[in-house]
């Protein structure tokens, strides 16, 4: 599996300290991001653990009852991810920490994808961008089922909370998406730093004038966060087949 990928990540210009993380494994084309919550205790150790473990379940050789399916290998990377971040929240005395995750898995002909909270995935393909991945969010609930308009300040009230977080006591409730590959796709993952920050147009605009070039077009992403205020931490991976 040939991947081109670049990762980068901003503190920005309001926070302390960077509670996002990313990572990746381009020989196996998988692709990980996380958001530890600012709101709750020690989010960029959440979002480490979250991150480590996952990647430990999908590639480490030998882990008893790992389902074959790349589905359930998915949601059982999780849900040891949530474990693992409750656990490291009692051992550290940090109960209550959580974190966002989004993890992509990029396959000869198709991409598996999980996703917990408001980190996003995006496809761009032929020119457009597509958000391929739904908020898990008070907001999006309310806009659902009308109760509130876009941009009123009902809507701005509940911001991001988060309905759905990795490390949180409730029920786990993962989305798990496997969208159909085409040669020139690529693949945006991005906290809300960015998404929060620069409208889909603006990306879209960004990707097509860049794309030939995946640091030079994540940069590019990171520094319209920034020039938009950068009031939280931005991170940006983007992925496609070589």
């Amino acid at each position: 599996m040939d991947c081109t990928f670049d990762i980068k990540s901003d503190v920005g210009l309001v926070r302390q300290r960077n509670e996002d993380m990313a990572a990746a494994i381009p020989e196996k084309g998988i692709f990980l991001l996380a958001d530890g919550m600012g709101g709750h205790a020690a989010g960029d150790l959440a979002s480490r653990v979250a991150i480590e473990t996952v990647l430990a379940y999908l590639t480490e050789p030998k882990i008893p009852g790992r389902p074959r399916a790349r589905k359930e290998k998915l949601l059982r990377a999780v849900a040891a991810a949530n474990q693992a971040v409750q656990l490291a929240g009692h051992y550290s005395g940090q109960q209550g920490m959580g974190t966002t995750l989004v993890c992509l898995w990029v396959g000869a002909r198709q991409v598996d994808l999980v996703h917990v909270g408001d980190s996003r995935a995006y496809r761009f393909r032929a020119g457009a961008l597509e958000q391929v991945t739904s908020d898990h969010t008070v907001l999006r609930y309310l806009l659902e089922e009308g109760e509130v308009e876009p941009g009123s300040p009902e809507a701005k009230q509940v911001g991001h909370i988060l309905t759905q977080a990795i490390g949180l006591e409730h029920v786990l409730e993962p989305e798990v998406l496997r969208l159909n590959y085409r040669p020139g796709d690529i693949f945006l993952l991005c906290s809300d730093g960015l998404s929060d920050m620069v409208n889909d147009e603006t990306i879209a605009h960004i990707i097509t004038e860049t794309c030939s070039n995946y640091e030079e077009a994540s940069q590019a992403l990171v520094q319209a966060a920034l020039d938009a205020g950068g009031i939280d931490n931005v991170t940006v991976v983007l992925a496609g087949r070589s």
